[in-house]
């Protein structure tokens, strides 16, 4: 420890921390610029239970933000601050309170401010601004490289102009340069699914977590927020949640057992805090591995996660068995009636009309048009019953009476 103290970047700096006035806090820290030997302190003064627990891949943005709009034209900051705040941040703030938030989202979200500040600049460059510029500004801001970040400032554009800061600009969507799918032969699936499972040079973490990608496609990003109580270890089976339900671990499960039980720590902190309740701890002691550092890990010992992913999702959607298809009868009904049901429940108001308005006979209304419209039902009835009353006395046998009424 004293040695961490004297020699490293994060313990000098808590030694030098420790020397001032000022209690530690996160504010203090937010302060200092934006390096690793600050991130780092910070996530072990969160472990050990000197600092309260946050999000900290999004408070971390805001003092970002602020030293970027400082080192900017105040033009840029005036316009870049409330989009930054009021738009980005609160988005993601709102989808953090419902499925946390990674770190490969804080990176997008930085990216999406340097582009736009990148944007801002290009614009001056030129000799024009946000209110000035025209579309053949945007088809040059495009073409002047493919970088992808270019297409990032859209959401920025549309929310300049439904303000009435930028004109009618546009920016197409930017179109997927992934080509397609190649899936891990089978052949080199089960090579590979082999060396994690009987070769021991491989470190155990990177074992348990290729053998996982090809067996069940699951992504890094899911596999790397895995808890040790998603294991749960029976007498003679055990079961890794996840999704909602637990699946039944074919052969790795004696892998999944020995790294949930002593989790590979490469922290250095594990002596002195404990493992933690990860199953893939990352350098920062209480945060899971990065998932572009294990992908990292996995191509470093000949194994391929994506190629691999693909090759376990194309394997499992085969086992799934066909749809069943289902009875054309409404079809049919439909075909009959091409008016469709609301028609039918038209006509068969149009049917009850008649039987409606005789207890209307009852009851005269005040209305002038409906005293008149009963006195013309009443007369159309009696006629009615009269009529059927005569050719009833012509014949032997009388028919019984009608009660059909005709409406006029």
């Amino acid at each position: 420890m004293l040695r961490w103290l004297s020699d490293r970047p994060t313990g000098q700096l808590l030694t030098r921390l420790a020397g001032e006035d000022r209690p530690i806090s996160h504010q203090l820290l937010d302060e200092l610029p934006a390096r690793a030997e600050v991130h780092h302190l910070r996530h072990i003064l969160v472990h050990a239970g000197v600092l309260t627990e946050r999000t900290e891949y999004l408070d971390r943005i805001g003092p970002w933000l602020n030293q970027q709009l400082s080192q900017c034209p105040p033009s840029h900051a005036q316009i870049v601050q409330p989009f930054a705040r009021w738009f980005l941040l609160h988005r993601a703030r709102r989808n953090a309170r419902v499925r946390g938030y990674t770190p490969q989202a804080g990176y997008k979200l930085r990216s999406h401010i340097l582009a736009i500040l990148e944007f801002l600049a290009w614009l001056d460059a030129r000799g024009v601004d946000l209110t000035t510029a025209g579309q053949t500004d945007i088809d040059a801001w495009l073409a002047t490289g493919p970088n992808s970040r270019r297409y990032r400032v859209r959401g920025f554009l549309t929310w300049a102009r439904q303000r009435g800061i930028a004109g009618e600009l546009a920016i197409p969507g930017r179109v997927a340069q992934s080509g397609p799918l190649r899936p891990l032969p089978d052949d080199e699936v089960w090579t590979q699914l082999r060396r994690c499972l009987h070769d021991t040079a491989i470190p155990l973490d990177v074992r348990v977590a290729g053998a996982l990608t090809l067996l069940f496609g699951t992504t890094l990003t899911r596999l790397v927020r895995l808890h040790i109580h998603a294991v749960t270890i029976g007498e003679r089976q055990v079961h890794l949640r996840l999704g909602r339900a637990p699946l039944l671990l074919p052969p790795v499960d004696q892998l999944v057992t020995d790294l949930a039980r002593a989790p590979v720590d490469s922290s250095g902190f594990s002596g002195c805090f404990g493992h933690g309740r990860l199953l893939f701890p990352g350098r920062a002691p209480g945060h899971p591995i990065r998932a572009p550092a294990l992908q990292n890990r996995l191509i470093r010992h000949g194994i391929t996660p994506t190629p691999g992913r693909h090759a376990a999702i194309l394997a499992l959607a085969s086992d799934l068995p066909a749809p069943r298809r289902r009875r054309p009868a409404r079809r049919l009904i439909q075909d009959r009636d091409p008016l469709g049901r609301p028609h039918r429940r038209g006509l068969e108001r149009l049917h009850r009309r008649p039987r409606r308005a005789d207890r209307a006979i009852a009851s005269p209304t005040t209305h002038p048009a409906s005293n008149a419209a009963c006195n013309t039902r009443t007369t159309v009835t009696t006629t009615t019953v009269a009529r059927h009353s005569h050719r009833a006395a012509s014949h032997k046998d009388p028919p019984a009476a009608s009660t059909r009424h005709h409406t006029v």
